[in-house]
């Protein structure tokens, strides 16, 4: 997913907070400069699990209402 933050104290911990509560694995955090303004970044996640299973589909609800803009760009259930 791909994500833009309003900035602030705590911001992103709050996100990734969302994910640790339900315990949503992130994978992988990334961040890239977002282009607009300077020290305006993106931030690209890697949760595992697909965006339909319980806990990261409530994460996810959770994560967006604290986001500016907030975009799954794939999902994939876990395999065994």
């Amino acid at each position: 997913m791909v994500l833009t933050l309003n900035d602030g104290p705590g911001a992103l911990a709050g996100v990734l907070g969302a994910f640790a509560a339900r315990g949503v694995n992130v994978a992988r955090l990334e961040s890239r400069p977002g282009g607009v303004r300077a020290w305006d970044y993106r931030w690209c996640l890697d949760v595992d699990g697909a965006q339909d299973a319980p806990p990261v589909r409530t994460a996810l609800d959770e994560a967006r209402s604290q986001c500016t803009s907030l975009q799954v760009l794939g999902s994939y259930a876990l395999s065994d």
